[in-house]
């Protein structure tokens, strides 16, 4: 029985030229100098094609080209695009001739000046055989269920030469064995299959499955497209990402499709499992693939290793107003898409990259990808005013915000401060598409400063700034002789984790450290509960005296709160004063301590912020014994909502937010039936030390916990602020180690 498809490498030596030049031999595939215009040719033998249809197909040029056959056009194409031409009629059976008439400097869609621009047929070249009754296309994609234990996927699919008794049955395969299948008639072009208890694709789990899709024509299989297939759901949910249900932060880096200098856009196998492999190595779990579609095998890779990609049509800084560019720009984009639609990995389009905005052709661009691919999100890498973003990307359609907030620090970056650049773009997910570059390049305290703040933002919870996704710029070094220091040194753009030769930099094992402990739950930096001042030993510790309390502010606050359900007493009175500290307290354990007697401060949103004074460097800052009055976790709020912050300002006007969260930092002040419940993490911290009010009951409330500072900078002050209308928070104390 003979094979449905065939195929026959035309890779190889090829004959190159220039106009007016001599033919020396050339490597197909190969990426080389840009020279204008130039030619490749070669000669294949006859193809048995015994009723079947022959198609000459490319999976990427640059950067466009004209293609014939025996001195016959039969197309033309754009650059790292995969294109299919029908020669069966142009064949002959002797020697067959093939030209490749390549334009690179003069392309109007061609060169960038972002990286080097190589040119020639930069990916393989092949011939491939296929039925006159054909699958043209298949699309995969599926719906999860509301609780994810069930899947409708839908196959779209295309045929040619079918005729009308046709019909087209698919089967999705889990390590040989069906778990669903059926049977449409080739003319719907579409067909769904059920799938009870599917296995989820994730980065930390990229279960496969096999689609097997076959077209039958008077009942004989005439045509099989069989490919890797995997079940996931991206969203866009409020500020954040969610795969599957659960939110996901996208942590990555921006890779080039580019080895070093002498391979340029031509890759083999082993550089792109080499360079996937490190990226997942590293804990990354994202990879934007720039500027433009990269060789098919690296969403393959990506597939199987379990890294989420975005793609993009090649789009940098250019005039989008411009149509020659922009109709091209299209295309490419469509291509891409339709090409790589049914890989798992793909979890967004990106539709330019740095380019001023046009609105024009924003909306054509989403109209573009939606048409393309209905089911994944669409928006654009950027780096222009956030305002005219947010209002423009609304506009558009756009799913999520992008920026990129280059600068020297966090708080002068493209954009103002990074978490301007979030409060600014909110209401939807914010994706710093690109972050880093020349000014943190072998400087690892930096590098670190704006890892920390981008971890505070992604641990925010609205109404704070939050963050959804990073990617760092960028991978790996590449050749770039189009701009100079500090960011390119002879002829190489050094901003990479890596050099080209893939050694490690500096800032690698600096963002592995920070990639991988992404995977602990939310917390602030250098955060700590202790029991008791337990273990605390060897330092010199000073208390920070607080305003005393006010029962003025107190009464407001339970006038004020409309739930009391747990503060009475035994005998079931309401609570006519708070919780006093009926002793003076001076230590817990080894930890100073300056606790008097009588009312807690207490703060809720309506009395506005307390400010309390330190201007002195300081190691740590400790707070002790804050809790929720009138409501709170667990009897009412929801676990984890924050409530309010404690706001670090230093002497050179950087602030640390470190928030206050319901149930965590703080929970309700007693219960009816005895001390309230704490996470696990704080549950020892909460009998350090008692309150009690009116003689017959005890609060067990006293959190104690630690935030490291910077000694070299001396602390000005410390802001409490209650965010949440209708919280109340008891606070009895502060206490620095200097």
């Amino acid at each position: 029985m003979r094979e449905l498809r065939t195929r026959t490498s035309l890779d190889g030596v090829w004959q190159f030229s220039i106009p007016g030049g001599f033919p020396e031999p050339r490597i197909v595939p190969g990426s080389y100098e840009c020279v204008g215009k130039s030619e490749y040719r070669r000669t294949f033998p006859a193809c048995l094609r015994d009723g079947r249809r022959v198609f000459l197909t490319f999976e990427g040029i640059t950067y466009e080209a004209e293609v014939s056959v025996n001195g016959s056009g039969v197309g033309r194409m754009l650059p790292y695009s995969f294109y299919a031409f029908d020669i069966t009629d142009l064949l002959r059976d002797g020697e067959n001739e093939l030209s490749v008439a390549i334009t690179d400097l003069g392309a109007p869609y061609g060169p960038a000046e972002g990286w080097k621009s190589f040119s020639g047929i930069i990916r393989s070249v092949y011939l491939e055989t296929v039925p006159s009754s054909r699958l043209e296309d298949v699309f995969f994609s599926c719906r999860l269920a509301a609780d994810y234990r069930s899947a409708e996927c839908d196959i779209l699919f295309e045929t040619a030469g079918a005729d009308g008794d046709a019909s087209v049955s698919c089967a999705l395969l889990r390590e040989g064995r069906s778990v669903a299948e059926g049977t449409v008639q080739a003319s719907a072009g579409r067909l769904t299959l059920n799938v009870p208890e599917p296995l989820l694709w994730s980065p930390e789990a990229p279960n496969l499955y096999t689609l097997e899709t076959t077209l039958l024509c008077s009942g004989a299989v005439s045509d099989l497209d069989t490919r890797t297939v995997g079940l996931k759901e991206f969203r866009a949910n409020g500020s954040r990402f969610s795969l599957n249900g659960q939110e996901i932060f996208l942590a990555g880096v921006c890779r080039h499709d580019i080895w070093d200098a002498e391979t340029g856009f031509t890759q083999t196998d082993e550089t792109i499992e080499t360079d996937l492999r490190m990226i997942k190595q590293m804990g990354a779990n994202y990879v934007r693939l720039v500027h433009y579609p990269h060789d098919r095998r690296v969403l393959e890779v990506a597939d199987r290793i379990g890294l989420l990609v975005s793609e993009e049509p090649g789009l940098w800084w250019n005039d989008l107003s411009n149509r020659e560019i922009t109709s091209r720009a299209l295309e490419v984009l469509r291509r891409v898409i339709r090409r790589d639609r049914s890989h798992v990995s793909v979890a967004f389009w990106l539709c330019f990259i740095e380019c001023p905005f046009h609105e024009g052709y924003m909306r054509e661009a989403v109209a573009v990808t939606r048409q393309a691919d209905p089911t994944r999100l669409v928006s654009g890498a950027n780096c222009n005013d956030i305002h005219e973003t947010k209002a423009l990307y609304d506009r558009c359609g756009m799913d999520f915000y992008t920026m990129h907030p280059y600068g020297a620090t966090p708080d002068s970056v493209n954009g103002g401060s990074l978490e301007e650049c979030a409060r600014v773009l909110s209401g939807k997910p914010l994706l710093f598409t690109e972050w880093g570059g020349c000014y943190v390049v072998d400087n690892p305290n930096l590098f670190s400063v704006f890892l920390r703040e981008m971890r505070r933002l992604r641990d925010n919870r609205e109404p704070e700034p939050v963050l959804a996704g990073i990617s760092y710029w960028q991978w790996q070094d590449i050749p770039e002789a189009q701009r100079g220091e500090p960011a390119c040194v002879d002829g190489i753009l050094t901003e990479g984790l890596l050099d080209s030769a893939r050694r490690r930099k500096v800032d690698f094992g600096i963002f592995h450290d920070f990639l991988t402990g992404l995977s602990l739950p939310p917390a602030p930096p250098a955060y700590e509960f202790l029991p008791n001042g337990a273990g605390i030993t060897g330092e010199h510790y000073v208390p920070i005296l607080l305003p005393q309390g006010d029962p003025a502010a107190f009464h407001r606050a339970l006038e004020a709160s409309s739930e009391m359900p747990g503060y009475v007493h035994k005998t079931r009175r309401r609570m006519t004063f708070g919780p006093q500290l009926r002793d003076p307290v001076s230590a817990l354990g080894a930890l100073a301590v300056d606790l008097r007697p009588g009312i807690p401060v207490t703060l809720s949103s309506a009395d506005g912020p307390l400010t309390v004074g330190i201007s002195r460097p300081v190691k740590e800052l400790w707070f002790i014994g804050h809790a929720t009055l009138g409501k709170g976790w667990p009897l009412s709020g929801e676990y984890g909502e924050t409530i309010g912050r404690y706001v670090i300002r230093y002497a050179d006007g950087r602030e640390t937010k470190i928030p206050i969260r319901n149930g965590m930092e703080t929970a309700g002040a007693c219960c009816l039936i005895g001390p309230t419940l704490f996470d696990p993490r704080c549950s020892a911290a909460s009998r350090a030390f008692r309150f009690s009010y009116d003689k017959d009951w005890e609060i067990y409330q006293a959190n104690l916990f630690r935030v490291k500072t910077e000694p070299s900078v001396s602390v000005e002050s410390v802001r409490i602020e209650i965010t949440r209308e209708g919280y109340f928070l008891l606070t009895y104390g502060m206490t620095a180690a200097e």
